[in-house]
């Protein structure tokens, strides 16, 4: 696996950050938080705030599997059953 090295950030996000060190303002950009609310629904999240499960990629086909397992296992317990 190759690292990828972001760009450091610069002193006005640095301040948006404030009052946490550089290294974690840094890791927190790395990952898209853009000031330090976002950082702390980060670290606090809340389930009102989580996307619709739907909305991950392959989600629907997901579903789909699941479904067809569990009509699979219904049925071959309702032909076991006769």
């Amino acid at each position: 696996m190759k690292w990828t090295l972001k760009s450091p950030i610069n002193s006005a996000v640095l301040r948006k950050f404030a009052p946490i060190s550089e290294l974690e303002a840094q890791l927190l950009s790395n990952r898209g938080i853009k000031d330090l609310q976002e950082a702390q629904e980060f670290f606090d999240p809340d389930l009102k705030r989580l996307a619709d499960p739907v909305t991950l990629p392959g989600a629907k086909e997901a579903v789909k599997v699941i479904l067809k397992a569990i009509i699979k296992s219904y049925t071959h317990k309702l032909s076991s059953c006769v």
